[in-house]
């Protein structure tokens, strides 16, 4: 989002800024009892602001400064968007400019103000510059950190013996029911969460945590992605012992990062399903994508299925809750 170009232009002009949120960021300027303010936003991710949620955010701001004794605002948006087609909807709710990113272009329709503090005569020089300098530092820390955990883990045990040996693994943080719930050893659920079962095991899984962590990552932000993912992989790691417990399986010892990964794509599945309209056929084809998964699980005796469906679901109830409150908390924090 916005960078040094954008913001000392706007400090130049003694505008104030204020972060909404990772997408949003507020640019004010009071000058004899009127506010001029200019909200960038980035639309050009899977986490899309609609026309009804940026109406809603102005709204905010009206009431905010005119119980401050300021009736006099003027809100411009600058919006970045991959889909002119899509966003062109917001010129009938906001006062807009579409900063088209794969054209490069300003998009200023007829009923739109045509100037903005002189800001129209620099926008598309400092715009763009900005867009991609942004785009060039984003690194999805999280994943590669879980990433060289689960390597480094790997490395570690196969050092000292074989990660195919099933003993081996248990007696260094695999998961069995028994010792967790008869000797409490608790810490298993979360451990089994970094070891995994030879080579294959492990490049499988940690392919398909950096395909989907990044996206997940960068849409629901670092802090929020690692709760996710831990949570959904606690939570995995539980229903898959207590299946076994139930049913007498004294035998199984299992471990491996599928259950938090199947949280991740669980949680994937609320971004696409409240996106679904600039999702479109995605989500569907996602949706087959998992149940095919899942399929081919049953169809390995290898597999704790168990934990990949209690993965899954806790996935989508944690993600779901995570998106709706930070989507509410976007509306919060601009006050």
């Amino acid at each position: 989002m916005p960078g040094a170009l954008l913001d000392n232009y706007f400090k130049s002009k003694n505008y104030k800024k204020a972060i909404i949120t990772n997408q949003i960021y507020l640019y004010g300027n009071n000058r004899d009892n009127s506010v001029k303010m200019c909200v960038v936003v980035d639309n050009t991710g899977l986490r899309k602001y609609s026309s009804l949620e940026l109406n809603e955010l102005e709204m905010k701001f009206r009431q905010d400064m005119s119980g401050e004794g300021y009736d006099n605002l003027e809100i411009l948006f600058l919006v970045y968007t991959d889909n002119v087609a899509r966003d062109r909807e917001l010129i009938n709710y906001i006062n807009v400019w579409l900063l088209d990113v794969k054209s490069n272009k300003i998009i200023v329709y007829d009923n739109q103000p045509q100037n903005f503090d002189g800001i129209e005569a620099w926008i598309e020089d400092i715009a763009f510059s900005e867009k991609k300098s942004t785009r060039k530092i984003s690194i999805p820390i999280v994943s590669i950190i879980l990433i060289l955990i689960n390597v480094l883990v790997y490395i570690a045990l196969e050092s000292k013996g074989s990660t195919l040996d099933v003993y081996f693994m248990l007696n260094h943080g695999a998961s069995s029911w028994e010792l967790e719930f008869k000797e409490m050893e608790l810490y298993r659920l979360f451990t089994c969460m970094f070891i995994h079962f030879g080579i294959e095991h492990l490049v499988n899984n940690m392919f398909m945590l950096y395909m989907i962590g990044v996206q997940i990552e960068k849409i629901y932000g670092r802090g929020r992605f690692l709760f996710i993912y831990l949570l959904s992989g606690l939570f995995a790691s539980l229903v898959s012992s207590m299946a076994n417990m139930l049913i007498g399986r004294n035998d199984i010892i299992s471990g491996g990062a599928s259950g938090a990964i199947y949280g991740i794509m669980g949680a994937m599945i609320i971004v696409l399903w409240f996106n679904r309209k600039q999702a479109g056929e995605i989500i569907y084809r996602f949706i087959i994508l998992v149940i095919l998964m899942v399929y081919g699980g049953f169809t390995d005796t290898g597999v704790d299925n168990v934990a990949h469906i209690a993965g899954f679901f806790s996935g989508i109830v944690i993600g779901g809750i995570v998106y709706m409150t930070s989507k509410k908390q976007d509306i919060k924090n601009a006050s």
